[in-house]
């Protein structure tokens, strides 16, 4: 008998911790888009380029939370510029911004292509398609990205 209620107590704490574990693990709002910065060529090549930039992004949550990993499509005036992918862990303060450091591989001549050609508009129509690995208190889950803005060139190149 006493066995049993022991086996009970157990049963009763861990479905409560389970309860809580839900609870406090609900899905984090959207973060807020800020723009991109600090855009630069870190290696030039004649047929392949690599590019760096930082997107500002506001988390609106009021708990931290971590990025573990993502991978973004980046586009250019509706044309793919390149791919990304960010391998290591970010924290992300709780009700503030935060920069996530890019850097893609391009095309050297779709990405002058592509700046020449929208130079006369001196806006830019740059989409952000992909995924990120969001987490907190160690448990993690697939965050989609789809971001779609213009953001002006003098913006991009400070």
């Amino acid at each position: 008998m006493f066995i049993i209620v022991i086996m009970k107590k157990k049963t009763a704490v861990i479905f409560l911790g389970i309860i809580l574990s839900c609870i406090s693990c609900s899905k984090p709002k959207g973060f807020k888009y800020l723009g991109f910065q600090n855009a630069k060529v870190v290696e030039w090549g004649l047929k392949e380029s690599t590019v760096g930039f930082e997107v500002g992004l506001y988390n609106p949550n009021n708990y931290r939370l971590r990025i573990k990993n993502a991978s973004v499509d980046v586009f250019l005036n509706e044309k793919l510029l390149g791919h990304s992918k960010l391998d290591s862990l970010i924290l992300v303060p709780k009700n503030d911004t935060f920069f996530v450091p890019l850097t893609m591989k391009v095309q050297t001549s779709r990405a002058v292509g592509g700046l020449i050609s929208s130079a006369e508009d001196t806006a830019l129509v740059v989409r952000l398609e992909g995924n990120a690995r969001l987490g907190k208190g160690g448990i993690f889950f697939n965050y989609p990205i789809h971001y779609k803005g213009t953001p002006k060139l003098s913006q991009l190149i400070r």
